[in-house]
C-alpha cells in the first residue's frame, strides 16, 4: 500500500533492547485489528443476508414459472384451459372441422350434417397477367413503377396518387415505395388489405373480415391508381361478393359471417366444405384438471416447507463469520463446515417472511366473489398445525366441483376481475392473490440499498486497513527510536568506560 512507501524505514527488533519487538508489534496491531474484524464481519453478514433473500426469491419465482405460466402448459394452472372438464370425441377422423369446447358447453352427442360454404371475404382482383411477366418489386417507388404499370400522377406538381376506400383518405407522392402504400392500407382504419401476387402477376385488395356484409368501396382521387383507367385493374365504386359460412347441425340451418364461432360452448372452425355427415360427442372428464391440482399441491407444499424451513433455521452464535487470519489457520473443509453454520439462520422468525406464509394461509379460507367458493370448498384446506402451512386435497369434493360448476372453479383460482360478479368474499382469485403477495415480499428487501451498505462497508475496511498500516509503521518508529537511543547510549557508555581505563592506568 501506498502508506508503507511513505513510512518506510529500517526496523531494528531488540537489537539492544533484548526486547521481541515484532511480538509486541504483532500483539498491539492485533488488538487494533479487532476494528477490522468487526466491520468485516458486518460486510459478510449483510451479503449472507442478500444471499439468503435472494434464494427464497429464486423460489418463488421457480413455483410462478411453474404454476402461473404459458411457459409451463403441463402444469400451468392460470388459464381457462387448465380446468378444462369437457372434451370432444369425432366418430371418425375429419380434416373438414375442428371443434373444442369450453366448460359449459353442452354435453351429448351432435353431428354436423354438411357444410355446404366456407365464410369469404370481398375480394376485388385487378388484371391477371398485368406486367406480361415481368413482375412488379414491391421496394421500387412508384416514379420507377409508373412505366410498367402506366401509373399518371395528378396533383399540382403531378407527383401525387390520392384516393379513398371505406371512406379513408390516402395520399401518396412519386418517391413512396409501393410496400409503402401497401402497408399503409394494411394498417389503416379501412379494414382492407392489398396485395401482389407473382403467381398470376395481379393485384388484390380484400376485405380483412369475412361474411356476406362485407364490402369494399373505393373513390379514385388524384393520379389513376385506381378508377376507370386503374393502372393496377382496381376500378371505383362499391364491390360486395362476400359469403357467410353456411352448414347444417343436427338438422338445423346455420349461418355465420366467420369461419369461426361458438354455439352452446362449442367453438367451431370450419376449414372445408363436406358433404359427409361429421358426428362427435361432448362429454366430461374432470381428471386432467384433478391432475393439474394435485401438481399444485404438492409444488405449493414443496415451496411451504423450504420457507418454513428458512424460517425456523438454527442460528450458531458461536460460528461468526471467519477472519482472513482464521481462514489462514484452516482447511478449506473446516472453513466449509464453519461457514455452513454460520450462514444459517439468516432470515430466522424473518417478520416479511412470516407475513408472506401468513397471507398465504388466509387465502384458503377466503370466498372469492361471484364463485360463492373458497379453495377449501373444493377440497384443499391447511393440514395438521405442526405442518406449517401446507395444504391437503380432497379429491373426491374437487371432482364434485369440477363437476356441478366448472368455471366456477376456474374463477377461484384465476379470477382478476369482478366487474359484473356480485355477492361477498374477496375479488381476486387465489393465483392473482399469491402474485400480489410475492411481489409485495419481494419488493420489501431493498437490494439497492444493500448493496450500497455493503459498499460503504468495504470502503470503511479499506480505510481501517489504511490506517492499521500507518499505525503499525508509527509503532515500529518508535520501537526502532529507542533502539537507535539505547545504540547511542551504549557507546556512549562504552566511551566513558574507556576513558575510566585510561586514566586509571
Amino acid at each position: 500500500m501506498a502508506v508503507n512507501n511513505i513510512f518506510s524505514t529500517m526496523r531494528i527488533s531488540g537489537m539492544y533492547s533484548g526486547l521481541d519487538t515484532e511480538s509486541i508489534v504483532k500483539s498491539l496491531i492485533s488488538v487494533e485489528r479487532l476494528k477490522v474484524d468487526r466491520v468485516s464481519r458486518q460486510k459478510q453478514l449483510l451479503e449472507w443476508k442478500k444471499d439468503a433473500h435472494r434464494d427464497v426469491n429464486n423460489l418463488i419465482k421457480s413455483f410462478r414459472e411453474t404454476t402461473m405460466s404459458v411457459l409451463s402448459p403441463d402444469t400451468n394452472l392460470f388459464s381457462e384451459a387448465a380446468f378444462s372438464t369437457t372434451t370432444v370425441t369425432y366418430a371418425a377422423p375429419t380434416n373438414a372441422v375442428s371443434i373444442t369446447v369450453s366448460g359449459s358447453a353442452l354435453l351429448g352427442s351432435r353431428t354436423i350434417d354438411r357444410i355446404d360454404q366456407l365464410a369469404s371475404s370481398t375480394r376485388v382482383g385487378g388484371q391477371a397477367g398485368l406486367t406480361g411477366g415481368t413482375g412488379v418489386s414491391t421496394a421500387s417507388t412508384l416514379a420507377n413503377l409508373a412505366p410498367s404499370l402506366g401509373i399518371v400522377f395528378g396533383g399540382e406538381a403531378s407527383d401525387t396518387l390520392s384516393f379513398d376506400i371505406n371512406g379513408v383518405s390516402f395520399r401518396f407522392a412519386a418517391e413512396d415505395t409501393l410496400d409503402t402504400v401497401m402497408k399503409t392500407i394494411q394498417n389503416s382504419e379501412a379494414g382492407v388489405s392489398l396485395v401482389y401476387t407473382e403467381l398470376s402477376d395481379r393485384f388484390l385488395l380484400t376485405t380483412k373480415a369475412t361474411g356476406a356484409d362485407t364490402s369494399i368501396t373505393v373513390t379514385n382521387g388524384e393520379g389513376n391508381l385506381f378508377g376507370e383507367a386503374s393502372a393496377i385493374g382496381i376500378g371505383d365504386g362499391l364491390h360486395q361478393n362476400g359469403m357467410d359460412a353456411s352448414l347444417v347441425i343436427d338438422g338445423v340451418s346455420v349461418s355465420r359471417a366467420a369461419n369461426t364461432f361458438t354455439i352452446d360452448g362449442a367453438t367451431y372452425t370450419l376449414k372445408t366444405t363436406s358433404a359427409s355427415a361429421i358426428a362427435f360427442s361432448v362429454t366430461r372428464d374432470v381428471e386432467p384438471a384433478t391432475a393439474r391440482i394435485k401438481s399444485f399441491v404438492k409444488l405449493y407444499n414443496d415451496l411451504v416447507g423450504k420457507l418454513q424451513d428458512t424460517l425456523g433455521e438454527k442460528v450458531f452464535p458461536a460460528y461468526p463469520p471467519l477472519t482472513d487470519e482464521q481462514r489462514a489457520e484452516m482447511s478449506e473443509s473446516e472453513i466449509a463446515t464453519w461457514e455452513t453454520k454460520a450462514k444459517s439462520g439468516m432470515l430466522r422468525k424473518d417478520r416479511d417472511l412470516n407475513g408472506l406464509l401468513t397471507q398465504m394461509r388466509g387465502m384458503l379460507f377466503d370466498k372469492v366473489r361471484g364463485t360463492g367458493l373458497s379453495l377449501s370448498d373444493v377440497g384443499i384446506k391447511t393440514g395438521f398445525y405442526y405442518d406449517g402451512g401446507k395444504i391437503t386435497l380432497d379429491e373426491g369434493k374437487l371432482k364434485k366441483a369440477l363437476e356441478t360448476d366448472p368455471d366456477a372453479v376456474m374463477r377461484l383460482f384465476t379470477q382478476t376481475t369482478t366487474e359484473s360478479s356480485g355477492g361477498t368474499g374477496v375479488e381476486k382469485g387465489m393465483f392473482p392473490r399469491l402474485i400480489e403477495a410475492f411481489s409485495s415480499y419481494t419488493s420489501r428487501f431493498n437490494v439497492t440499498k444493500t448493496d450500497q451498505d455493503i459498499e460503504k462497508l468495504g470502503t470503511r475496511i479499506t480505510e481501517l486497513n489504511e490506517w492499521l498500516s500507518e499505525r503499525e509503521e508509527e509503532i515500529w518508529k518508535r520501537f526502532t527510536a529507542m533502539e537507535k537511543a539505547l545504540s547511542t547510549m551504549q557507546s556512549q557508555s562504552d566511551w566513558l568506560a574507556g576513558q575510566f581505563q585510561q586514566f586509571n592506568q
